[in-house]
């Protein structure tokens, strides 16, 4: 029988969507991943489908990123994937070939990957950006302790509050409420903790000065805290480690700081500690090379061969890795990350 698509599912087809991606990655992807996995974005959940089985799937979510006050349209591709008995017919590349045009019509001008396969390669993803790696343990993180802060897990209002402190940040995804609602208790970015995954830095009075979200702390060698996110006064969001760290039971935090967070650096560095670059997780590709230009502040490129051609593909790699090492972009990552 001739499988049905490429197409996006319906909300009553969720489940079967689930089932697969479930079946070839770690259990309860639609908790790890809420905002991908809910109804309202089914459609962009592009699959085959054999009867009423996904067979094979690319999921696509739509955002916008801003960069030191620039504003761009981008779109995440992730949970690409096949069941084992149907690979090597070249479905997952025919779910990329389809989706690219339909996301350059719906006005996407980059491509964020959760990966580096050859199957991104192949369409003109490269990796991009690089963001520096500190390692704090618990005697630095002590120095930056504030009698005067107060180190809380969150209230129910969480979503409201942390909101308006992310809006500030230079390079940051724009959320709506409801991503907020979606992605504070979701399983993927800030899973139960031993003590608390999150914390609210407040001021005397109340107002909300900086917060963290974290991830759990791995204990392969010695214990350290993944800081996923951070948002707010630089001096807040260190003095809230010394309470992280003891509430996870971990000897260190890392946080992944853009090189251009000049204050944050500047408190780092002061105390001693020095970074270790890394590249950003993932690939990345360009789609609209006029769109991107006009965002950034660049010369438009020249007439691009037609999209999906192999000729336009070594155009997007060339043109992907030039833009997305020249310019900041946020964590492909973390909470961030769909």
């Amino acid at each position: 029988m001739a499988l049905d698509g490429p197409r996006g599912a319906s909300a009553d087809e969720l489940p079967a969507v689930l089932e697969l991606v479930d079946s070839v990655f770690r259990g309860g992807m639609g908790a790890l991943f809420p905002t991908l996995f809910h109804p309202a974005n089914a459609e962009w959940l592009r699959c085959f489908w054999d009867g009423r089985s996904a067979v094979a799937h690319a999921g696509i979510w739509h955002g916008r990123i801003r960069s030191r006050g620039r504003r761009l349209a981008v779109a995440h591709l992730g949970a690409v994937c096949t069941r084992p008995e149907y690979r090597g017919q070249g479905l997952a590349g025919a779910l990329l070939a389809e989706a690219l045009p339909r996301l350059r019509a719906a006005g996407v001008g980059l491509l964020l990957i959760s990966g580096d396969r050859s199957l991104y390669r192949r369409i003109g993803a490269r990796p991009f950006g690089r963001l520096l790696r500190y390692r704090v343990g618990l005697d630095e993180a002590r120095r930056w302790a504030d009698a005067a802060l107060a180190v809380e897990a969150p209230g129910p209002s969480a979503a409201e509050e942390f909101a308006p402190l992310q809006a500030l940040e230079a390079v940051r995804y724009e959320r709506t409420a409801q991503e907020w609602r979606l992605l504070l208790p979701g399983r993927g970015y800030v899973p139960p903790g031993q003590g608390g995954s999150a914390f609210a830095v407040r001021r005397p009075g109340g107002e909300l000065a900086a917060y963290l979200l974290l991830g759990g702390a791995r204990r392969r060698g010695p214990a350290r805290l993944s800081v996923h996110e951070f948002a707010g006064e630089r001096a807040a969001v260190l003095a809230a480690l010394p309470a992280a760290l003891a509430a996870a039971g971990a000897e260190a935090a890392e946080l992944l700081v853009q090189p251009a967070d000049g204050p944050l650096r500047a408190l780092l560095e002061a105390a001693g500690l020095v970074a270790a670059a890394e590249p950003q997780q993932g690939t990345a590709r360009v789609l609209d090379y006029r769109a991107c230009a006009r965002a950034f502040g660049l010369h438009p490129p020249g007439q691009p061969p037609p999209l999906g051609s192999p000729a336009e593909a070594e155009f997007a790699a060339a043109w992907t890795t030039d833009f997305a090492q020249a310019h900041e972009l946020p964590r492909n990552d973390g909470l961030n990350y769909i």
